[in-house]
């Protein structure tokens, strides 16, 4: 090619905020994009629902591991809410949404994609709490020699014999009975 042929004068954006602007160039519903999205309109919605799941499953000291697994978690519960909330309205005026013009079975297809990634982000999130509460029962020695730092609390329960040595028998019942209980 020559230099002078179009391809190598076009540059694209210069300037920070015209690359934020094309960089949205393809975005269109935003159910699989790591951009939170909230339409105009429902800006309440979202405010109350981050407030509910921030309240009921961050912790206020919460590590930025944790905090980065909640925004994933809370990414596909919003999604959820946008996209059944769209089910729910199909056929209705909406003209301010571009998945209008969308059907049924694609929105029921992005619907169980994003369940299955809440489900996993649910869990991941769960691990990683259970994770930190195990460690607050376990002396240090222990958790800064034999604790690895991507151990969850199912992994921990599976060196019962060792704990149970290392703790004695109150203390592993102790954790015993939290993994019973659920934790």
């Amino acid at each position: 090619m020559s230099a002078a042929s179009p391809i190598n004068k076009s540059t694209g954006p210069v300037t920070p905020e015209g690359k934020a602007i094309s960089s949205m160039n393809a975005l269109r519903h935003g159910f699989r994009s790591s951009i939170l999205l909230v339409p105009s309109g429902l800006e309440e919605d979202f405010e109350r629902l981050q407030s509910d799941y921030r309240e009921a499953f961050l912790t206020p000291n919460a590590s930025k591991a944790e905090t980065i697994l909640f925004e994933n978690f809370f990414r596909d519960a919003w999604n959820i809410f946008r996209i059944e909330t769209l089910i729910a309205t199909l056929g209705q005026e909406q003209p301010a949404d571009p998945m209008n013009e969308w059907d049924f079975n694609k929105l029921h297809r992005h619907l169980l994609r994003t369940k299955s990634s809440y489900n996993t982000s649910f869990k991941r999130l769960k691990d990683l709490q259970n994770t930190v509460l195990l460690l607050t029962f376990l002396p240090e020695e222990i958790t800064k020699r034999t604790i690895p730092a991507i151990a969850n609390f199912r992994e921990m329960l599976n060196l019962t014999k060792r704990t149970t040595e290392t703790l004695g028998l109150d203390k592993a019942s102790e954790v015993a009975n939290l993994a019973a209980m659920g934790f």
